[in-house]
């Protein structure tokens, strides 16, 4: 838009530049490249441990977020010692969640009990998908840099952590184990270890490609806006964002996905999650991989105070998170 009305003011006469001035939007997007640092205008206390920072939304869309309001959720280790640099696990939420889920849904105090980390939750939007959407508007929609360009600085430069890849992990659940995997492999060198729950974890069937186009179309109007360019999106443009065709990326990273198979709808994006791990095999790449079914008892209480039936719910992401707290420790290390 910018360098279409540049061109145009440079041949035109007058009374035709004050025409295009005029038809220009009130505020267009900036670009990745001209924002600046995160910027916290407040903050609200919503747990023992957890306190919710809003900020200046420069590359987000707040009409995405369900209350309006950019956000991001941290919660210390319940020994937090400031004197002390501590591991950072990146917690992703789904779609039709917010930065607030983990906390409210997922249990994430109780849930990541023993972890000597600190639980960053950015806000993703509802229907985000963590990517630089192909097609911006007057209001911008870049959750990738957002996330990877402002918060994670942000958080180094407010907390006391350990600023190495190896002390650095992602995670998340559904929308949000596509973007924690699709981040490893963006930035291998930002994160050391990633784990998917109930993610997306490939793009090859079309039946998934069909899902992901209907929320992109929620999103947007056009199923096209996300990965394509508005009127199509491309083979190769679904190759490109698809997680299992990139596993070699990982080839330093440690690696954990989880699944269920008890509901249609898990079982279905769990093919996903079979479809990585064979595609990541094939890269050499070694895969831990978890069954809800077989980690927990129908009448197992989760850290959310739920049980997990196997579904694609909030009640399996909460426990598998807990189940992982030993792999995250053993890769992440100690405070130090």
């Amino acid at each position: 838009m910018v360098l279409l009305a540049g061109l145009l003011l440079s041949g035109c006469s007058e009374p035709e530049t004050a025409e295009v001035l005029d038809s220009a939007p009130a505020r267009l997007a900036p670009t990745p490249e001209t924002a600046g640092p995160l910027e916290v205008t407040s903050q609200e206390r919503l747990g023992e441990r957890s306190t919710r920072y809003f900020f200046d939304a420069e590359l987000i869309d707040p009409g995405q977020i369900a209350d309006g309001r950019p956000s991001v959720v941290v919660t210390l280790p319940a020994d937090y010692d400031p004197n002390l640099d501590y591991p950072v696990l990146y917690l992703l939420h789904g779609t039709d969640s917010s930065a607030t889920s983990w906390l409210e849904e997922g249990g994430v105090e109780n849930a990541a009990e023993g972890l000597e980390a600190i639980v960053v939750q950015p806000e993703g939007g509802e229907t985000g998908w963590y990517t630089d959407w192909a097609v911006q508007s007057e209001e911008p929609r870049y959750w990738r840099s957002q996330h990877l360009d402002q918060v994670v600085p942000w958080v180094d430069s407010q907390f006391a952590t350990i600023d190495d890849r190896k002390a650095r992990a992602i995670a998340g659940a559904s929308a949000g184990g596509y973007g924690s995997m699709s981040y490893a492999e963006q930035r291998p060198e930002v994160f050391g270890t990633v784990i998917s729950f109930s993610g997306v974890l490939s793009l090859e069937d079309a039946s998934i490609r069909g899902i992901a186009e209907d929320e992109f179309a929620r999103a947007t109007g056009n199923g096209n806006d996300v990965l394509g360019n508005g009127q199509e999106t491309t083979e190769q443009q679904w190759q490109d964002a698809d997680p299992g065709l990139h596993a070699g990326r990982l080839e330093d990273t440690a690696i954990a996905v989880y699944r269920g198979s008890s509901e249609r709808y898990e079982s279905v994006l769990g093919a996903t999650t079979d479809r990585f791990i064979e595609r990541a095999e094939e890269d050499g790449i070694s895969v831990e991989s978890y069954e809800y079914e077989n980690l927990f008892e129908r009448d197992q209480q989760m850290p959310n105070d739920s049980y997990c039936t196997g579904g694609h719910e909030w009640s399996c992401w909460s426990g598998a998170l807990k189940q992982a707290v030993p792999f995250l420790r053993e890769q992440m290390g100690e405070p130090r």
